[in-house]
């Protein structure tokens, strides 16, 4: 008989669990789904060491493409976290001034002590230009806004209504 090598002979799930950090539980049921390269010999499956070590690096590889993942979103939501700041604040300021509960001059110096604080002194000043470009476009609406008509009056309505038509 030829001498096998060692990778290539087959060994048992729980001799496999002795070479990783997975139980033999978790290696069976890997096997079972197809995951890990195995094969059942009568009621015991087996697979062979340079198959673990194949599914161990796969795993790694996983494990570390989902890091990767999680810290281009995180740095992501960091660029992004400011922005989104500015933009609520915006937001609930045009809510506000519709509203009626602050004028257009409050929200502006909100708006600028709150860039400031944040320490964006060129975000600051491309706030103020835009900011100011803005108050002067929503100026310019509310002037240009045409009042309402007057609204007849109920009796006139109701005498409209109860007058019979004439031929």
């Amino acid at each position: 008989m030829q001498k096998q090598d060692k990778n290539s002979r087959y060994i048992s799930l729980k001799k496999a669990a002795n070479l990783c950090s997975y139980s033999h539980e978790y290696l069976g049921l890997r096997a079972r789904q197809g995951k890990l390269k195995s094969l059942k010999l009568g009621s015991t499956w087996v697979t062979k060491e340079d198959w673990l070590k194949e599914y161990l690096a796969q795993i790694e590889e996983r494990h570390h493409n989902a890091k990767r993942r999680i810290e281009q979103k995180q740095i992501l939501a960091q660029a992004l976290r400011p922005a989104f700041a500015l933009l609520l604040i915006f937001a609930l300021s045009i809510a506000l001034i519709a509203a009626g509960f602050f004028s257009l001059d409050e929200q502006y110096l909100a708006v600028a002590g709150l860039s400031v604080v944040m320490g964006a002194q060129e975000t600051y000043r491309g706030n103020i230009i835009i900011f100011k470009e803005y108050r002067q476009w929503v100026l310019d609406r509310i002037m240009k806004v045409p009042e309402e008509p007057e609204q007849p009056q109920k009796e006139q309505i109701i005498i409209k209504r109860i007058k019979p038509p004439t031929d």
